[in-house]
């Protein structure tokens, strides 16, 4: 528990600040602890950011074996009821954590090889997995692949959108403008133009 509370307080500091902005002792002081209280459970700020993507990562996971079994059961319009409402709507439990990995991506892993791995990893796994599901409703592997990334990018896109704008659509109406777009960018003639 107290490594998660060390994690999220770094995280609420990293999106005010920036990561590159955030001292070990700064995140100490958040979760009132001594900041060799911190190296207690984290040996630096990397390793509290690698814990973030670890947890990022995770999530992922569980929202990917979630779709799996709602697929499975075959419904109408299946795709994307679950894969855009699930993966839109309920990617994260902890916000913070989305935010902190897209908002802040190439500050993180600029200097650390391992962390941009990880990242790099996660976001082929992703790839992989979305590709494994429009295969279903594209009509060739290298086309399943492309949309694959045209739909993490919305994912992504849609973070930095709630995340950035003063003033947005409520997250209904901006998911429906997306299902919208996806379903004719794959060919579904039923979508009227946005």
């Amino acid at each position: 528990m107290k490594k998660e509370q060390i994690a999220d307080a770094a995280a609420d500091l990293f999106l005010e600040k920036g990561v590159e902005n955030v001292t070990l002792a700064e995140i100490a002081a958040q979760v009132g602890y001594s900041k060799s209280s911190i190296y207690s459970y984290f040996k630096s700020r990397d390793d509290i950011i690698f814990y973030l993507v670890e947890m990022a990562d995770e999530e992922f996971s569980e929202i990917e074996t979630f779709i799996k079994t709602e697929l499975e059961k075959d419904e109408s319009d299946a795709l994307f009821d679950v894969l855009f409402d699930e993966s839109l709507q309920k990617t994260y439990r902890n916000k913070k954590v989305a935010s902190l990995f897209h908002k802040n991506i190439g500050l993180i892993y600029q200097n650390n090889g391992e962390l941009l791995e990880k990242v790099l990893y996660i976001y082929n796994k992703r790839i992989s997995f979305l590709a494994g599901i429009l295969k279903c409703y594209v009509s060739d592997e290298k086309k399943a692949v492309l949309v694959s990334y045209l739909l993490l990018g919305i994912f992504h896109g849609m973070d930095h959108y709630k995340t950035m704008e003063e003033e947005t659509l409520t997250d209904e109406e901006a998911y429906q403008i997306m299902k919208k777009f996806m379903k004719r960018a794959i060919g579904d003639p039923k979508e009227e133009d946005l």
